[in-house]
């Protein structure tokens, strides 16, 4: 059996939303719409996770709002090297959606999809010690 890693079943940065606590409301629903997306990756400046901001989190926010006024922190965070056992016990224990995925520095590197993780590996793929202890 081969192992399935956080990395096969991950959406790449380059197909995620990333605002920056500064940047406007208005910039991230532009965002948000264009790409038909629910949820937002937020950076510091330093380009580190801050956390993250979804459609849920705008009900009251108007256009010229700051994304840093919004934003839920942390944000749940897990590697790319890790098994996807781990990353679904990770969103069970936190009742996440989510689970952003970081390099060794910390910046984001793509999103762990909730039903990614539960329907993206076959049985025959996992040997995740976290799912055999039945």
């Amino acid at each position: 059996m081969r192992l399935c890693l956080v990395e096969n079943l991950m959406t790449p940065i380059e197909n995620c939303i990333v605002v920056q606590l500064d940047d406007t409301i208005r910039t991230l629903k532009k965002g948000l719409r264009k790409n038909r997306q629910r949820t937002a990756i937020v950076i510091s400046a330093r380009k580190t996770v801050a956390g993250v901001i979804t459609v849920k989190d705008l009900e009251f926010a108007q256009d010229d709002d700051s994304v840093s006024d919004y934003y839920k922190a942390p944000a749940w965070t897990i590697t790319a090297d890790e098994p996807i056992g781990k990353a679904r016990q990770r969103i069970n224990e936190n009742g996440n959606h989510q689970l952003i995925v970081v390099d060794d520095r910390k910046r984001p590197i793509g999103i762990l999809w909730d039903y990614d993780a539960t329907l993206g590996c076959d049985d025959n793929d996992e040997s995740d010690d976290v799912l055999k202890k039945n």
